[in-house]
């Protein structure tokens, strides 16, 4: 088990980033790309009903589980503003191909089986702030880009 677990650790990209303030949104679905994703975030955190994710809101999730719009969904832009976001759940997303949680740093665990499935998952940012990866985390993410070297070891950019 923990050779497996090795292996899909020697393949995320860890990147070092400083904290960095980030451009003031009225909604922070604007900055998304992918309508799955902003239909997702309107539904379940545009608590008071205005249309728009304010900023506000989103600093209020601290958990997003993107299964229910899994078949759907191809982007994770503009999850950087869910600054407060503990944990996030994208089993079976198929058609993911890159996540940036550098800014996410409240984040300090993947959780098991975060991402298990996403079998075009090419590429993770993380934060520094992650410092445990639970079990599966990353099964059947057969395209994820290796670190500078090509090595199994964790790099940190």
């Amino acid at each position: 088990m923990k050779k497996i677990l090795l292996c899909f650790l020697g393949q995320l990209l860890f990147v070092g980033c400083g904290s960095s303030t980030l451009p003031k949104v009225d909604d922070v679905c604007s900055v998304m790309d992918d309508i799955s994703f902003m239909r997702y975030c309107y539904a379940n955190f545009d608590v008071n009903e205005d249309g728009k994710v304010s900023m506000a809101e989103a600093n209020a999730v601290s958990f997003i589980d993107c299964t229910v719009i899994a078949e759907k969904l191809v982007s994770l832009k503009g999850i950087e503003y869910f600054t407060n976001l503990t944990s996030i759940y994208c089993e079976e997303c198929e058609n993911l191909t890159f996540v940036d949680l550098s800014k996410n740093e409240k984040i300090t665990k993947i959780q098991d089986e975060a991402f298990a499935g996403c079998y075009e998952l090419e590429t993770i940012i993380l934060p520094e702030s992650v410092s445990s990866i639970g079990a599966g985390a990353f099964d059947k993410c057969y395209k994820f880009i290796y670190g500078k070297d090509n090595t199994n070891r964790m790099q940190k950019h």
